[in-house]
């Protein structure tokens, strides 16, 4: 806490029995698809076998209904970016 003399360590055990990505919450997954897209316009050295086409799948999959619809603008800028990278795939 600010102003205070004394920091608490806090642990949180991550269990073995985690949820794949498919069991994941959309928020989660719509997050997943908005990092791997960062990492992908940087070479997606870190993305594995996620490219552009799973990218922008998992984004729609886990799409919801959006009042600003920043979740579709996201998905338009997916295939933007797809169609102008050199490693289409």
């Amino acid at each position: 806490m600010p102003n205070q003399e004394k920091s608490i360590l806090l642990n949180q055990p991550i269990k073995v029995g985690s949820k794949t990505l498919a069991q994941a919450h959309g928020d989660t997954r719509f997050a997943v698809a908005v990092a791997a897209y960062a990492q992908q316009l940087k070479g997606g050295q870190y993305n594995g076998s996620m490219g552009w086409d799973q990218i922008i799948q998992l984004a729609q999959q886990s799409s919801k209904p959006d009042p600003y619809q920043m979740r579709e603008e996201f998905i338009e800028l997916a295939k933007i970016a797809k169609s102008l990278s050199v490693n289409k795939d």
